[in-house]
């Protein structure tokens, strides 16, 4: 008997945005819904809070999006 794990918990964070879109495009995704992607993420911003102080925002350029129900 084999038998394999993969833990790809981690994996979600370390996407690169433009290297998914490049390769959906390459997968005959529609460009239509692959520029509606490329538009939601590079609007995507976060920030920190420490200690109740809130640094100011950054953009984020790699991992995708989790949690929320629109979430890819």
């Amino acid at each position: 008997m084999y038998c394999a794990f993969v833990d790809a918990s981690k994996a979600f964070d370390k996407v690169l945005h433009n290297g998914l879109f490049v390769k959906l495009l390459k997968k005959n995704v529609s460009s239509v819904f692959v520029r509606l992607l490329e538009s939601w993420h590079s609007k995507l911003h976060a920030c920190v809070l420490w200690n109740d102080v809130i640094v100011s925002s950054f953009a984020v350029k790699c991992g995708v999006r989790q949690g929320g129900i629109l979430s890819p």
